[in-house]
C-alpha cells in the first residue's frame, strides 16, 4: 500500500491506524510497519486514533505495538501522547509497556 499511496493519504491512513486495534498480530504488526508512511508526522485525527489504542485496548500486545507506533509518528508538540506515553514509563506495571513508552519517548525528543 505504502508504494502505491501518495502521503499523506488520509483514507489509507485511517485503515491502517484501524488495523491497530485488530486482535490479529500479524495485521497488526503490518498496519504498524505502514502507518508511518502513509501519514505525515504529528497527523492529530492518527494521533488520536492510535493513542485511543493505548489507552483502551485490551490486549496488552496491541497497545505496545500501538506504542511503537507513536513513537514513530509523534512529535515534539505532541504533547498529549506524550503526556500518556510519560506516564506509561512511570507507572506502567507491565515492564514490556513501560519499556516501550520509555523508547518511544526518545524518538519523539
Amino acid at each position: 500500500l505504502p508504494r502505491v499511496a501518495i502521503r499523506p493519504n488520509a483514507p489509507a491512513a485511517g485503515a491502517a491506524a484501524t488495523m491497530l486495534g485488530c486482535e490479529d498480530s500479524t495485521l497488526r504488526r503490518t498496519a504498524a510497519t505502514v502507518l508511518p508512511q502513509l501519514c505525515n508526522k504529528g497527523d492529530a485525527t492518527v494521533l488520536m486514533q492510535v493513542l485511543g489504542y493505548v489507552e483502551n485496548h485490551p490486549n496488552a500486545e496491541a497497545r505496545r505495538d500501538a506504542i511503537e507506533v507513536l513513537g514513530n509518528i509523534a512529535t515534539r508538540d505532541s504533547t498529549a501522547v506524550k503526556a500518556v506515553l510519560k506516564r506509561l514509563s512511570e507507572a506502567s506495571t507491565d515492564d514490556e509497556l513501560h519499556l516501550v513508552a520509555e523508547s518511544a519517548l526518545r524518538r519523539i525528543g
